[in-house]
């Protein structure tokens, strides 16, 4: 049961098809070394989705819930950043496409919330966090792939999304946690490809950073609308990529060997995340000692279900 539902559709069918994904680019196919892959955002996206796949099933249209939305968000972003990005390497013009995304995903987000449960001023200012949040987000992921070795921004983000996926499955739901693991693998599948291969593969990358935001923020704001993620959650995974790149920034690792810079960009995020980790286990273990851990399954956390509902943002 395990092994079949859980391990297989949430760890190894992702990590293989965001392998396979992050080496498919011609360039690197023909043995160019020097220019950076472009499939880093497909590599991330394919991993999301096929866990989506093997966890859910196949997405709705139109979609029902909160979920299914973000599996055609993360889908849709990825697309048009690897499209994009066939311009524009450097991701800029992706950044400008994305901000419609975000502005979806707020919707999708918040809609149940906004037409039941809050009032015009608690609607206008929850979306105002959520979208900065999510911007702030995107522009440091994007920030750090760009500035830091090329090596730094896939160990801080696997780093970052080992404890979101943590933190969300012990204060949340264990079908967040998952889809998060999922991220996880894909991002682990571009590090031993590129170790094996000895080629310049990055997953996420740059094309990529939108796709890590707008997963990453999808997931730990669901987990705090409609679940019991702690607000200490949300900073935490909203804040890492900029505790990583603060890291870097000192004086001290400015000339450093690399990989001293990853072990302090990635103990640096990781630091940040940590409280939420903490406070969603202590979370489990209370709700666990009165309600069993049967109350902290994908049904019984709501994710994607409301307005019957009353999440905690609204109580």
């Amino acid at each position: 049961m395990l092994l079949d539902q859980i391990v297989l559709p949430g760890i190894v069918y992702p990590a293989l098809v965001a392998g396979l994904l992050a080496i498919a680019d011609p360039a690197l196919l023909q043995g160019d070394r020097r220019r950076p892959s472009r499939t880093g955002a497909l590599a991330l996206a394919g991993g999301y989705l096929t866990a989506h796949v093997g966890l859910s099933g196949w997405p709705t249209l139109p979609p029902a819930e909160t979920s299914e939305w973000l599996f055609w968000l993360v889908l849709g972003t990825a697309v048009l950043s690897t499209l994009l990005g066939l311009r524009d390497p450097d991701g800029r013009a992706v950044w400008i496409a994305w901000v419609p995304l975000v502005a979806v995903l707020l919707w999708t987000l918040t809609r149940p919330l906004v037409r039941y449960r809050w009032s015009v001023p608690q609607s206008a200012a929850w979306l105002v966090v959520i979208a900065i949040s999510v911007l702030v987000l995107g522009w440091t992921l994007h920030r750090l792939a760009r500035q830091a070795p090329a090596v730094v921004s896939p160990v801080v983000l696997l780093a970052l999304f080992t404890t979101v996926a943590a933190t969300l499955g012990l204060g949340a739901s264990a079908r967040l946690g998952q889809l998060a693991g999922a991220l996880t693998a894909s991002v682990a599948a571009g590090l031993v490809a590129r170790a094996v291969l000895r080629r310049p593969i990055e997953v996420p990358g740059r094309l990529g950073a939108p796709v890590a935001a707008l997963a990453i923020g999808g997931l730990v704001w669901s987990g705090y609308l409609y679940a019991e993620l702690p607000a200490a959650g949300v900073a935490g995974a909203c804040l890492a990529p900029a505790a990583a790149l603060g890291a870097l920034a000192l004086r001290p690792l400015a000339n450093a060997r690399p990989w001293t810079r990853v072990v302090a960009a990635t103990l640096a995020a990781t630091v940040v995340t940590l409280p939420g980790a903490i406070l969603a286990g202590q979370a489990a273990r209370a709700a666990a000692d009165e309600y069993e851990y049967g109350a902290l399954q994908p049904e019984a956390a709501g994710y994607g279900r409301c307005p019957g509902q009353v999440p905690r943002a609204a109580a």
